[in-house]
């Protein structure tokens, strides 16, 4: 593992996106053509490109997102545990949620009749497939439904052994700077992007690839979550991150509205 003035990263750096790491590992585009995956790409590769890397500050002294540190992370979980990444997700996680449809092998007729095609300004392309050793950054397909379990779990409204632990991802550990349209302060937790005006606070993730992109966001304070996934490219598009933002927004200021109308006819004797 690299170093810098002798600090090692550690797995919350991976976890926090404040390792270091570059976005993806050098050694990884074929042809060195940045986002074509060498198909191939394995393990050797993956530990000679971290080998290589040097770091130019403290690891855990500032946010910088990367696909390749959280990629890195779920291999390390894999190989601490002994077990296959994605059977270690679906057995901690999707089996005790019941996400059924949360998967990265997909059988020959998922490919066909459930899985969309990506598309890049309204033409379809083929979809990129994302090195098995880095899958942790970014390989399993959901649906909508999966993910609105996903989310009620993070709010509370369904509760399961996952509780606490969820609950711990919450927790703010790094200001980050990243853009949002409503011009929060952002920071960061366990890999969640942690928005707030010091009133309320909105808890996201986004995640493109070509032809894809998706968001995932809930405000926890006012129990409400939305899930916008599009196999449509975001600067071409549709942004999911900005559609997500705004929806958090509106359904927001609605909830917020009709609380405040709730206790004033309760306070005043006339509840609806």
């Amino acid at each position: 593992m690299p170093q810098f003035n002798r600090h090692k990263i550690t797995l919350e750096d991976l976890a926090t996106h404040t390792s270091g790491l570059p976005e993806w590992p050098s050694n990884i585009w074929l042809n060195n053509t940045v986002g074509h995956f060498k198909p191939n790409y394995d393990a050797n590769q993956l530990y000679q490109a971290l080998s290589n890397f040097k770091l130019t500050r403290d690891p855990g002294s500032h946010f910088q997102y990367s696909s390749f540190g959280v990629g890195l992370l779920g291999q390390i979980l894999s190989l601490k545990t002994g077990i296959p990444y994605e059977e270690l997700v679906k057995d901690r996680i999707l089996n005790v949620l019941g996400m059924n449809d949360t998967k990265i092998t997909l059988s020959e007729n998922e490919i066909k009749n459930k899985l969309p095609i990506a598309h890049t300004g309204g033409r379809e392309i083929s979809t990129v497939v994302i090195p098995t050793v880095l899958e942790g950054s970014g390989s399993f397909r959901s649906t909508a439904a999966d993910m609105l379990k996903y989310v009620s779990a993070n709010l509370g409204l369904i509760h399961t052994k996952l509780d606490d632990a969820m609950q711990l991802t919450h927790l703010i550990t790094h200001q980050a700077i990243t853009a949002n349209p409503m011009n929060y302060s952002e920071y960061v937790g366990m890999d969640w992007r942690i928005a707030t005006n010091y009133g309320i606070e909105v808890i996201s993730h986004s995640g493109t690839l070509p032809g894809w992109n998706a968001f995932v966001g809930f405000i926890p304070t006012r129990q409400i979550g939305v899930v916008a996934l599009c196999n449509c490219d975001p600067q071409q598009d549709a942004d999911m991150n900005n559609i997500g933002y705004i929806s958090l927004h509106v359904a927001g200021l609605k909830a917020l509205t009709a609380n405040t109308e709730q206790r004033y006819h309760t306070n005043t004797g006339h509840e609806k």
